[in-house]
């Protein structure tokens, strides 16, 4: 199997010249796991990396996914969820690349690390495996706000400062696409995960997050949290039914779609890369993965599996973080 990498680039090339120079080819099946030929397993440990501190929402999913795969995996196949925050997710990168064994390695990682790559390689250093889920983007402020609708932010964050709590490169960009297109005032603080902008927003220090579902659900279920709008399209998920997104309110420019992934190290191999993607199908389908992350996370259930994911990130993703890093607000 040949994997093309994607290579560097200017980032004010076109999105055509991009597409161009994408070319990937990687085919995914379960039936390679049951061919006439010995069957690829996997017998040692292995590594789920997390571009995060512990608490944010890709630590969220990297340990339901390891409850998941230790259903899935035979008894001999222990897994170890690892935390490396720093760089806005190049550290875990860096990690999982220098790693003996990379066909025992997994790494979760999301648009905004995507992003992050681009902009400080021009390039994707990870292999993508599966697109697990789509994850929305939400702004949220605490119960005890003054701040009750998209109306109430428009109108007071245009006339005073509001401190909004990020933990990542594209929490960074919903805070400049909202200071363009509807406040002015807004002033980003970041965090190396989720869990301290819900402490910040808890104790007063935060004025508003930018939050997923996920990060959020805890504490909005408490009552000690409310959801103000969505960057997308509201999901059909319980906990967002009663929530706008700024995009319904009449609000452009302000439509974001989040991806979650399973990617592998650079170096691994071909037939690791067949397993994994078979294996992370049967989890994304279970039942399980549905009733523990998907549905109470407020997520939209979207698997992508690998030889399908070269279409989207050639048509969708990458050509969206070619046009954030083109706008030079980051």
């Amino acid at each position: 199997m040949i994997w093309s990498m994607l290579v560097s680039m200017d980032i004010v090339r076109t999105i055509v010249g991009l597409c161009m120079s994408l070319m990937l080819s990687f085919p995914c099946s379960l039936g390679a796991m049951g061919s006439d030929e010995e069957a690829f397993s996997i017998d040692s440990r292995v590594e789920i990396v997390v571009p995060a501190s512990k608490g944010g929402g890709s630590d969220i999913m990297a340990r339901t996914l390891a409850d998941s795969l230790s259903t899935v995996l035979s008894p001999q196949e222990s897994v170890e969820v690892v935390n490396k925050p720093g760089g806005s997710g190049l550290a875990a990168v860096a990690y999982a690349n220098s790693r003996p064994q990379p066909d025992t390695v997994l790494c979760v990682a999301n648009t905004s690390h995507l992003l992050r790559m681009y902009q400080d390689t021009g390039r994707l250093e990870l292999v993508p495996i599966v697109r697990m889920v789509e994850d929305p983007v939400l702004l949220v402020v605490p119960n005890t706000s003054e701040i009750h609708s998209v109306e109430d932010f428009v109108s007071i964050a245009s006339n005073r400062r509001l401190m909004v709590g990020t933990a990542d490169i594209l929490d960074r960009y919903c805070v400049s696409r909202l200071n363009t297109k509807i406040a002015g005032n807004l002033q980003s603080v970041y965090y190396d995960s989720a869990l301290p902008i819900v402490q910040g927003l808890l104790s007063g220090r935060l004025d508003a997050g930018i939050l997923n579902p996920s990060e959020a659900q805890e504490e909005v279920h408490s009552g000690n949290l409310k959801i103000i709008a969505i960057f997308s399209d509201v999901p059909n998920a319980i906990m967002l039914s009663e929530a706008e997104s700024f995009v319904g309110r009449g609000y452009g420019g302000l439509d974001l779609r989040f991806s979650r992934y399973v990617m592998g190290p650079e170096n691994m191999s071909g037939d690791a890369l067949d397993y994994w993607c078979g294996v992370l199908e049967i989890v994304a389908k279970s039942t399980d993965w549905m009733e523990s992350y998907v549905d109470p996370g407020g997520m939209k259930e979207s698997f992508i599996s690998k030889d399908e994911l070269d279409k989207f990130l050639i048509e969708y993703e990458l050509p969206m973080i070619e046009s954030i890093l083109a706008e030079g607000v980051l």
